[in-house]
């Protein structure tokens, strides 16, 4: 027979044993004496006790593991529905920015950080409590025997104070924040992946909030996360079936009415929703990658439209494309090769592309974003600033890359002629003078908001008020109806 038992040593310590012991008979079968043996087990089971726990624990903070915290979240299920009357909450935390840490200080600085947040938290909890980290800067807590659904929000409102003090890694401060998703107990969640995949939704919407922000999970919220997968996934198969296409919206001089450009709009079609609003589909495209080969096909077919104009009338040859551009497009080492072979294969003048990109690209700095304006402007093309107003331009950054003109954002020319936007209006105007660089207003809606803005000297224009955006077929008509560029007449819808 065998025994592993567990006693305490005359110093305190306590011991594991495996006792290992038989019966000697005689030759009648009666038992004479014993023989065993004692043998100390300790180490061995110090190991197998290590390897349960690196098992159900995460190597870098010694938490709990997503395995651990699912193992534990079941438990609490069972209980629950045994006893209705125990009610328990899951809170999902994750880093905002924290990538920013990785690339700027390095992995190890990373990891430290880690440590650190998950110490801090794990200090002001209680012990019934458990906090996991499930994997990168994600974690996941379990607040067991809640006495009021508030309970789970003071705590995300606790952590969200402790994170108030910096963190020192490498003698530097750092300060963090963290987004919170909050799923309290119903009687709806049958597993703790239910659970989970809820308080990861409702932590999600927290990040779209702002960031440092905390969000309790409901349906509703589990439905817009349905109906944006459902929206990725037509999206893919759009790319695929080509229910793209653009409209062209006119930009002229606010002076002559003279036709300066065509601002190229991607329009999608959906098979079943019919018309799908740009702001909708545009962000899934650059959070997918998607934005990478639907952007290449704008480029595409927009340049080879312009050439298409260019047979129809002479006058179109002075006219230009103006073709917007994503951070994420501009960020690939490849862009400027990619614009440049299709103004090869389409035959356009690059003096004859403009490309839109917005603040928060140049507020990004990227170098590859720098690289790609210096190299394809070398080559004629002319980039405009759009939006401008809208986020937070630095001066440093406008006179550091090659802009040629600003585009003043719709908010302000909306309520014109309202005094307090003629004057931010009025001071654009001049500090794109003041460096060398023309304006173009969007938006205009009406003849007193395009008044307006010809008498504080913007460049150009355009607007419902002038035309809506046109498709190709409805421009090859106008074009044709037209003898010259000035005044350039359009029918708005």
């Amino acid at each position: 027979m065998e025994l592993e038992y567990r006693f305490r040593h005359k110093n305190g310590d306590y011991i594991w044993v495996l006792s290992r012991g038989r019966a000697l008979h005689d030759e009648n079968g009666i038992v004479t004496r014993s023989l065993g043996s004692h043998t100390d087990i300790s180490a061995r089971k110090r190991s197998e006790e290590k390897l349960v726990f690196d098992a159900l624990h995460d190597k870098l903070t010694g938490l709990p593991n997503r395995t651990l915290f699912n193992e534990r979240l079941s438990r609490v299920i069972k209980r629950t529905r045994k006893d209705p009357s125990f009610l328990f909450a899951v809170l999902f935390l994750d880093l905002d920015n924290f990538k920013n840490v990785n690339d700027s200080m390095g992995h190890e600085s990373g990891d430290e950080l880690l440590k650190l947040f998950a110490s801090r938290i794990q200090n002001i909890l209680f012990d019934v409590d458990t906090l996991a980290r499930l994997g990168g800067d994600e974690f996941a807590l379990l607040v067991e025997s809640l006495d009021s659904q508030q309970r789970p929000v003071e705590i995300a409102q606790r952590i969200r104070a402790s994170l108030k003090n910096p963190f020192t890694v490498l003698d530097r401060d750092l300060y963090l924040t963290a987004s919170i998703g909050v799923v309290i107990y119903s009687e709806e969640y049958s597993t703790s992946e239910e659970i989970l995949r809820d308080a990861d939704i409702a932590m999600y919407h927290a990040k779209n909030m702002g960031r440092d922000t905390v969000e309790i999970f409901n349906s509703a919220m589990r439905e817009r996360i349905m109906r944006r997968l459902n929206l990725e996934r037509d999206l893919r198969q759009a790319v695929a079936r080509n229910e793209f296409y653009i409209e062209y919206q006119p930009i002229v001089d606010l002076k002559t009415s003279k036709l300066l450009a065509f601002e190229a709009l991607l329009r999608w079609h959906h098979p079943q929703r019919g018309l799908i609003p740009p702001e909708e589909f545009i962000p899934i495209a650059e959070q997918t990658g998607l934005i990478i080969p639907i952007g290449e096909w704008v480029f595409q077919a927009a340049c080879a439209q312009m050439k298409r104009w260019d047979r129809l009338h002479d006058y179109m040859q002075k006219v230009s494309i103006n073709v917007n551009v994503s951070g994420k497009q501009l960020n690939r080492p490849d862009f400027p090769s990619t614009v440049t072979r299709i103004l090869d294969a389409t035959s356009l003048d690059p003096a004859r592309l403009n490309i839109e990109i917005t603040e928060t690209v140049i507020l990004e700095d990227n170098p590859y974003t720098f690289d790609a304006l210096t190299s394809l402007s070398k080559l004629g093309i002319r980039f405009h600033l759009d939006d401008f107003g809208k986020g937070q331009s630095y001066l440093g950054y406008l006179q550091k890359y090659p802009l040629s003109q600003i585009k003043i954002d719709r908010s302000f020319v909306a309520n014109l002629p309202n005094a307090k936007e003629h004057d931010l209006i009025h001071g654009i105007i001049q500090l794109a003078k003041a460096l060398d660089m023309e304006t173009v207003a969007e938006g205009i809606e009406s003849k007193d908001q395009e008044a307006v803005l010809k008498y504080l000297q913007c460049d150009s224009g355009q607007g419902f008020g002038i035309s809506v955006p046109i498709p190709a077929d409805e421009v090859d008509k106008l074009i044709r109806e037209q003898s010259t560029m000035a005044p350039f007449r359009f029918s708005v819808k």
